[in-house]
């Protein structure tokens, strides 16, 4: 079971691959990826608010990839609508970064175009909105 603080470094070094991997043209892999800076970010939010300095991996409820959920397990659900509707810039972001599934993973090589990967990534990442950012005060 990874530790809040290996939550937290994993979503960061996800989010330098992803750049390293847009950087050089690969932005299927590098838009694949890009979902997990916010999954890892999220479940280091949800040990934070069980007190936990491990992820609960084990009981089932935690087993996810969707992002509403883990937002929900995060206590972050009523922040999230709060954020939304007062920052049109993160509403944006958030709509972009809520399309990521972990079913990308089956996607053929070359179905992503540079242009749906660094609209995510820029999602993720912004200063202006971006939702690692947002995540990452909850830290």
């Amino acid at each position: 079971m990874p530790t809040i603080d290996e939550l937290k470094y994993l979503s960061e070094r996800r989010l330098e691959a992803a750049n390293i991997l847009s950087d050089n043209n690969i932005h299927d892999i590098a838009y694949h990826d890009s979902g997990y800076i916010i999954e890892l970010g999220l479940k280091a939010v949800i040990c934070k608010q069980l007190e936990e300095t491990h992820y609960p991996e084990h009981e089932s409820q935690y087993r996810t990839h969707h992002f509403d959920s883990l937002v929900s397990h995060a206590g972050l659900s009523k922040e999230l609508a709060k954020k939304k509707a007062r920052d049109r810039d993160f509403m944006k972001n958030w709509s972009i970064a809520t399309k990521w599934s972990v079913a990308l993973r089956y996607k053929p090589i070359g179905k992503d175009e540079e242009s749906i990967s660094t609209s995510f990534l820029n999602a993720v990442k912004s200063d202006r909105g971006g939702v690692l950012p947002w995540i990452k005060s909850h830290w």
